[in-house]
């Protein structure tokens, strides 16, 4: 399992209340774009097949600072994706039933 390591000051803020994005702080406009277009279903689960990737077997990393993965790299990557290589589906479907059931109200 890898641990990430979260610099509290270079955080973003999750989301906004604001529901026009042109409304939003123009340094956090485009993370919170990202985000929302993920929350998504539809898109997510007809965008992610079509570049190979298989939806929901895999996992997703958002708004990632180059300079944590290649020194000297400026900028973030908003997206970066990857399929889950599973030894025990009947684990994952569990841990998925107790999500649905700690988050009712969230989308599948």
């Amino acid at each position: 399992m890898m641990i990430l390591r979260i610099d509290p000051a270079m955080m973003i803020p999750m989301s906004s209340d604001e529901p026009h994005l042109i409304n939003v702080d123009k340094q956090h406009r485009e993370s919170i774009a990202t985000l929302r277009l993920l929350d998504i279903p539809p898109f997510v689960m007809t965008l992610l097949p079509q570049i190979g990737i298989r939806w929901p077997y895999c996992w997703l990393a958002v708004e990632i600072n180059q300079r944590r993965l290649v020194e000297g790299r400026k900028g973030d990557i908003d997206i970066l994706a990857g399929n889950l290589a599973l030894k025990d589906i009947d684990h994952l479907h569990r841990a998925i039933a107790a999500m649905k059931n700690s988050y009712p109200d969230r989308p599948d």
